[in-house]
């Protein structure tokens, strides 16, 4: 229950962080933080969890954004590998020690 709470106030101030943005643009990239690990992640399983069709997300998306949905999803997996990296590097110990 306290973990479903803690997520929500996240997903509200997140929301209200990104005033001028579109909302359903908003969605789709919670929907892609949470899922990009995701191998098969398609854009017809975005465009369900937003309940519109695979040809207005993709078209919404990019007018709202420059980028398209797979654009993105790459830019944001490169992100996370980066960081993910970053953070396994700081953690190991020095060979030197």
């Amino acid at each position: 229950h306290q973990f479903f709470c803690e997520k929500i106030k996240l997903y509200f101030s997140r929301l209200a962080s990104n005033k001028d943005e579109n909302p359903v643009v908003f969605q789709i990239k919670e929907y892609l933080h949470q899922n990009y690990a995701v191998p098969s992640l398609s854009v017809p399983d975005i465009s369900e969890h937003v309940r519109l069709s695979p040809t207005y997300v993709c078209t919404l998306f990019k007018n709202e954004t420059g980028q398209t949905l797979n654009q993105y999803l790459t830019d944001y997996r490169i992100k996370m590998s980066k960081q993910f990296l970053t953070e396994i590097i700081t953690a190991r110990p020095s060979a030197r020690s």
